[in-house]
């Protein structure tokens, strides 16, 4: 099976990714309960909660605040689920802007 896969592989390097994502759009019986009310929960505040959040927090804190809650679920109740992988190298040119102010930010190891 493999080598019927690699030709396709070579030409579309992402297709393993939306087939997995195909078979389990079409397999909900294989979802678990706990990440599935967390996914969905998360997605639905992060769509929909700039019309709750006050207008003077900078774009991307309901990404923050969904990260921050999922985070905290899962170190209060020991979640054992998987997660999504790397944290990705950041933009040299990234940080959080406040006005004319750019406070940098940067991931440190511990």
């Amino acid at each position: 099976l493999r080598d019927l896969v690699a030709p396709f592989q070579a030409a579309f390097p992402g297709l393993p990714n939306v087939t997995n994502f195909i078979f389990a759009l079409i397999h909900p019986n294989m979802w678990g309960l706990e990440p599935t009310i967390m996914f969905v929960l998360g997605t639905a505040f992060i769509m929909e909660g700039k019309t709750y959040l006050p207008r003077f927090l900078p774009p991307g804190t309901e990404v923050i605040l969904v990260t921050a809650a999922a985070t905290a679920y899962s170190i209060l109740y020991n979640y054992s689920g998987g997660v999504v992988g790397e944290i990705p190298a950041l933009d040299p040119d990234a940080g959080i802007f406040f006005g004319g102010l750019r406070i940098p930010v940067e991931v440190v190891d511990v």
